[in-house]
């Protein structure tokens, strides 16, 4: 992966601006094997990522992930990105042939960090060897509202602090495999009563009790993450007219905890 991103660097000084703006773009299309659609996405546009999806791509087998991963690299002329949302439980896009483990809920319940390290390695294993580099993982949102229909038992739990313990052995099994992470969902989506895929979700709190829980995870673990992904939320207390996605006062609190990767969106189409 470090390869990876070593070339990225090196051709980045070479590239035209419209290059520069594709590679900005992590996009999907409809099919198990390259297309039409994907030609136009990797070799006319020259987008940065690919993301997979069951309804989309097919994902049942590994070898027809693997295959269509080889397919994708093939067409590009700067390696790609390819992405899945492999956390585990309720959210694992790949299945068929691949090791499904429980969500971040079971691993945090049982209290074996550990565990959850192993299960991070295995998976992140798994998918590299499917061609999938980048795994949109782990959710360090700390699930404080019962009523939230949104995170659930994708979180590892409802303590910040234990939170920050598992999703650190989560990265360091990610690390060790060799695939891209992500923290998500900055800055932190577990205090909700409304599922962003539907509606607008309002985190009303404070700065200081948003420190206390939400964002503690965050900085914690913002100089050990490859990426951090935003969520689309509004947080009044920080800014009352944009949501966490489209709002640089939000942005800024990532930066300011020292966090200099790359910050990524949750799906724009949500």
């Amino acid at each position: 992966m470090l390869a990876l991103l070593a070339v990225f660097a090196s051709l980045f000084t070479e590239m035209s601006l419209e290059e520069k703006v594709g590679q900005l773009l992590m996009v999907h299309f409809n099919g198990e094997k390259v297309n039409e659609d994907a030609v136009t996405l990797v070799q006319e546009i020259g987008v940065g990522g690919v993301m997979y999806y069951n309804w989309a791509n097919g994902l049942h087998s590994k070898e027809q992930v693997a295959q269509l991963s080889s397919q994708l690299q093939e067409l590009a002329a700067i390696p790609l990105f390819i992405a899945a949302d492999q956390e585990g439980g309720v959210v694992c896009r790949l299945q068929r042939g691949f090791t499904v483990f429980p969500g971040n809920g079971a691993r945090g319940a049982v209290n074996d960090v550990q565990l959850a390290e192993d299960c991070a390695f295995t998976t992140g294993s798994e998918l590299l060897a499917a061609g999938v580099n980048f795994n949109l993982a782990p959710v360090v949102d700390v699930n404080s509202n019962p009523r939230n229909p949104v995170i659930g038992l994708r979180s590892f739990g409802s303590d910040p602090e234990s939170v920050t313990r598992f999703a650190k052995a989560a990265l360091i099994g990610y690390k060790k495999a060799g695939v891209l992470t992500s923290l998500k969902h900055f800055p932190g989506h577990g205090d909700v009563e409304v599922d962003s895929h539907e509606d607008l979700p309002v985190i009303k709190k404070s700065k200081k009790q948003l420190q206390k829980v939400e964002l503690l995870p965050f900085f914690a673990l913002a100089d050990q993450a490859d990426t951090v992904m935003t969520a689309h939320v509004l947080v009044p207390e920080i800014d009352p007219l944009h949501c966490a996605t489209l709002s640089k006062k939000v942005l800024d609190i990532l930066r300011s905890a020292g966090f200099q990767g790359v910050i990524i969106t949750d799906s724009l189409v949500m």
